[in-house]
């Protein structure tokens, strides 16, 4: 058994290649970005190319053990030039639902499967690294729901979220996943909880794996609304004018206006929980995304459920309105 093998077997992953010229296995991140190569191979994508890059120099097995072999460029998963299908989703957006009901068929308060819940996006994030997505947006918590819901458990949400944020920064910082919030943060009432958000998106602030936006207290109609007050200011201020407004300028001003154009609107977009709406959710951005809907609770949701939607969103032809 090779070296990479060995790694595949233990990690329960399929088997990975070695670097051709050093025969070191790949870091835990490399093998996670091949392993999406390998994924995508299986479900008919194809790859540009088979070897590996010196940007993509690796550390091997043994501390100190480095690949100084330079070659071209790393294996990524590519359309055909033939079709219109995508190979893997670039930004995947989830409104994570069910955690009640999970919660209540096992006889347990809807706390229990909101903290189940945390461990489903823990798993969600690291399959999106492994799979090669570069964008994940959540929806934590809508504004109807903060209203709709109890007192006690919208304040079990946002203490959930400001503990949360604070004992798995590190462990995200250190994968390379960038943190954003977006929503109206301030109507949450919770100071601390702000502060922690901003120390976590200026840590990582730079971290390119990983993009996860955190919507929480979010609505999409409000998002609209404060990006349309936000442009007739301009206009009134003499800053632009009337005619210059377009979907781009719309889009720029909305909360998801700090990613690129060409990674703003999801791809793909995943509810769980059985219920088959989206929910006041990125409105604006979903325009053209691919929708899938699963009966799973967000507290089972999985590699292989995540996987299979992504499988899913490989087979489909996206035509823009077409």
């Amino acid at each position: 058994m090779s070296g990479a093998e060995a790694v595949a077997a233990k990690g329960n992953l399929r088997p990975l290649p070695t670097c051709p010229t050093c025969q070191t296995i790949p870091s835990r991140r490399q093998r996670a970005r091949l392993e999406g190569v390998v994924t995508g191979m299986r479900l008919g994508w194809k790859p540009i190319s088979t070897e590996w890059s010196s940007a993509g120099a690796y550390y091997g097995a043994n501390p100190g053990d480095r690949c100084n072999a330079s070659s071209a460029s790393w294996m990524t998963p590519t359309t055909s030039s033939k079709d219109s299908r995508s190979a893997t989703p670039a930004h995947v957006a989830i409104i994570m639902d069910g955690n009640g009901r999970w919660a209540g068929r096992r006889g347990a308060m809807a706390s229990v499967g909101h903290k189940a819940g945390i461990d489903a996006l823990q798993r969600t994030v690291e399959g999106c690294v492994e799979l090669g997505v570069r964008f994940l947006s959540v929806f934590a918590l809508s504004t109807e729901n903060s209203m709709n819901r109890t007192a006690e458990e919208v304040t079990f949400l946002v203490q959930l979220v400001r503990s949360v944020v604070s004992d798995r920064l590190d462990r995200l910082h250190k994968e390379g996943v960038r943190l954003r919030f977006i929503g109206n943060l301030e109507g949450i009432g919770d100071p601390h909880l702000l502060k922690i958000i901003r120390k976590a998106e200026t840590l990582t602030a730079v971290n390119d794996t990983l993009t996860l936006t955190v919507a929480l207290n979010f609505s999409g109609t409000d998002d609209i609304v404060r990006s349309t007050q936000a442009l007739a200011q301009r206009v009134r201020d003499g800053s632009i004018n009337v005619d210059d407004i377009d979907a781009a300028m719309v889009s720029e001003t909305l909360s998801m206006g700090y990613v690129a154009p060409e990674n703003r609107e999801p791809d793909l977009l995943i509810r769980t929980g059985g219920e088959r709406r989206v929910s006041n959710f990125l409105l604006f951005e979903l325009a053209y995304t691919e929708l899938y809907f699963s009966d799973v609770y967000w507290p089972d949701w999985n590699f292989e459920e995540l996987e299979k939607a992504c499988a899913d969103f490989g087979r489909r032809e996206r035509r823009f309105g077409g």
